[in-house]
């Protein structure tokens, strides 16, 4: 079964990065994130809010691999990808400043 990464949409609020698609063969699948730090990056599938009883903000998958060698060669794949996506699609460099306003009276 093929597996295909579509609509990468650039977000850049913190450590998400990106939001995209995930086509597994005739089944696509929405709304999972691109997320990225100083140390490592990373997918996360569609996934709740929840608060537990202690007052902790989590996160429940809607979808997840139940093989765990196979998630993690997905996650290698699908950083990769989008990490590429992403350096071909930002700008090649940060716009110019605005103008410096001054005032004299």
């Amino acid at each position: 079964m093929s597996y295909e990464i579509l609509e990468i949409e650039s977000k850049n609020h913190g450590p998400l990065k990106a939001g995209f698609k995930l086509q597994i063969g005739p089944m696509v699948i929405d709304d999972w994130t691109y997320f990225e730090n100083s140390d490592r990056a990373w997918v996360n599938p569609p996934s709740r809010e929840y608060v537990t009883v202690d007052g902790v903000k989590k996160y429940f998958p809607h979808v997840f691999f139940p093989d765990k060698e196979v998630y993690f060669r997905f996650q290698d794949w699908a950083v990769k990808i989008i990490k590429a996506e992403l350096a071909r699609i930002a700008p090649s460099s940060p716009p110019p400043p605005p103008p410096l306003m001054t005032f004299s009276p």
